[in-house]
């Protein structure tokens, strides 16, 4: 009986410590951040020409050949993340948008001081592919399991309707300060929103079309919060997309 309470009492100092830590991050990273003006942007032209065409070509090439296929309830559609593209011809996206170069164009057109959240993290960087008739994502909200202000960026390589040329059908679709707004984003964009903060989906594709997109995910304080809420969310959501955590 002795034991079992002496137990007890540790665990529950030990989850009292955690939480006591938790909020005193949470003090310390509102007092470090500095508040965007803007919840969204979205940066034309990106990459240069030469550069997005052969990004392109990459993925034209091999993404048939390495995507996962995960339709659930939330998301039809298929991925890569950075960890599955290692040891692959589609390294290349690695190179291309995990650099200082990235962060320092993001920083010249926002004001934003961002960087990667950790490479343990797939959502750092991967690629999502739509391709079916009703590909798409339902309207939700990311999650956030760190400290900081954390931005999702998502650069478009390819969305068209492939018999007419258009853009395809899978806009993307967000609420912000009680209106609905739709944006259909150009190749050699790059989106760069707040999903924990912004409700958002992308509008399911027609048949002969098809969207692929380059995710990355950023934060300005990259400290994981000591919240298991957080993670078991943060694990839903990974598995949603590629499958695995």
């Amino acid at each position: 009986m002795f034991v079992k309470l002496t137990i007890i009492i540790i665990v529950i100092l030990i989850l009292l410590g955690l939480l006591k830590t938790h909020y005193q991050n949470i003090r310390l990273a509102k007092s470090l951040q500095t508040q965007p003006s803007q919840e969204i942007y979205q940066l034309d032209h990106f990459l240069s020409p030469v550069i997005f065409s052969k990004i392109s070509q990459k993925i034209n090439l091999y993404y048939q050949e390495y995507n996962i296929r995960n339709d659930n309830i939330m998301r039809k559609g298929s991925s890569f993340s950075h960890h599955q593209m290692l040891k692959t011809p589609l390294n290349y996206i690695n190179t291309v948008f995990d650099n200082i170069e990235v962060l320092t164009e993001i920083k010249k057109r926002t004001g934003l001081g961002l960087q990667y959240v950790p490479k343990t993290d797939p959502n750092r960087l991967g690629v999502l592919i739509y391709q079916k008739p009703q590909d798409g994502i339902d309207w939700h909200y990311d999650g956030n399991h760190y400290y900081g202000n954390r931005w999702v960026g998502i650069f478009t390589v390819k969305n068209i309707n492939q018999k007419t040329g258009q853009p395809s059908s899978a806009r993307f679709n967000y609420i912000l300060g009680g209106r609905e707004y739709s944006l259909n984003s150009q190749e050699n964009s790059l989106l760069l929103f707040r999903g924990d903060r912004i409700k958002h989906k992308v509008s399911p594709l027609d048949k002969g079309e098809i969207r692929i997109v380059v995710s990355m995910l950023f934060c300005d304080i990259c400290e994981k919060k000591v919240n298991p809420l957080n993670h078991l969310y943060q694990h839903m959501v990974n598995l949603s997309f590629y499958g695995k955590s």
